[in-house]
């Protein structure tokens, strides 16, 4: 998605039925959009991570590999995604880059691996049911990762990834409790204990505190969720797309 483009530049994703079966590569100050967790899929099977990132900000969409999620370092940021069903972790991150209001859900691996102390950030995010949940390299300090929910992590919700024990350290602004999802989607109940408790520098679009989670933030998709799309070309060449709306704010 890097070539011929300016920086500054909006790729918005169409929603689809099927994954994107391709590697997303961004190295330039760019802006990929999905439609939506349920409508983008980002998927690649050749064990090779689905998206690798140095620049530039990816959000709206879902990750899944056979390999690693995402790779995000230097200036890369995503907000608001969803990693999911991968064969290792769902997120690597390090060297400065940005995960925000991210979800990373039933990965092998782990949630969320921070591979330095190079001032990378995780804020605002929700590992559930992978592996393990925020892991780290070596001693587990000095790693940013902050108002942020580990549950039900089958070897650990914070872990040193080379000796399996006592890694990052959790912090007062975090919780180990359960996020309580809803049924359907990854937006979490009125009662879950990541409502309203995500960090105070980040505002949800309502102007309230923001949750922790890919329905939280300042990003927060508020637009429906396409789900179901149809798209029938005319015999005059143009194109009907008939789709369902679901609001998952």
């Amino acid at each position: 998605v890097n070539n011929a483009l300016v920086p500054g530049t909006v790729i918005k994703v169409f929603p689809s039925t099927t994954p994107y079966e391709e590697k997303v590569v961004i190295h330039k100050d760019i802006i990929v959009e999905g439609s939506g967790a349920e409508s983008t899929i980002i998927s690649n099977q050749n064990r090779d991570f689905a998206v690798e990132m140095t620049a530039g900000k990816l959000k709206w969409c879902s990750i899944t590999s056979q390999m690693n999620g995402a790779k995000v370092s230097n200036e890369g940021v995503i907000t608001n995604c969803v990693a999911r069903e991968c064969s290792g972790y769902g997120f690597e991150l390090s060297n400065g880059a940005k995960i925000l209001n991210c979800v990373s859900v039933n990965n092998t691996g782990g949630g969320f691996y921070i591979a330095s102390r190079q001032n990378p950030i995780v804020t605002n995010c929700i590992s559930y049911n992978n592996g393990w949940g925020f892991g780290c390299p070596n001693d587990g300090t000095n790693y940013n990762a902050e108002y942020c929910c580990a549950y039900g992590n089958i070897n650990g919700n914070w872990y040193k990834y080379n000796l399996g024990s006592n890694g990052i350290t959790k912090l007062p602004s975090s919780t180990d409790q359960d996020p309580k999802f809803q049924q359907a989607g990854w937006n979490i109940s009125s009662s879950s204990p990541c409502k309203d408790m995500g960090s105070s520098a980040y505002m949800d679009p309502n102007n309230s505190r923001s949750d922790m989670g890919c329905f939280g933030g300042p990003e927060a998709p508020t637009f429906p969720e396409v789900i179901n799309p149809i798209t029938t070309l005319n015999p005059d060449g143009t194109i009907t797309i008939n789709a369902t709306g679901v609001s998952r704010y």
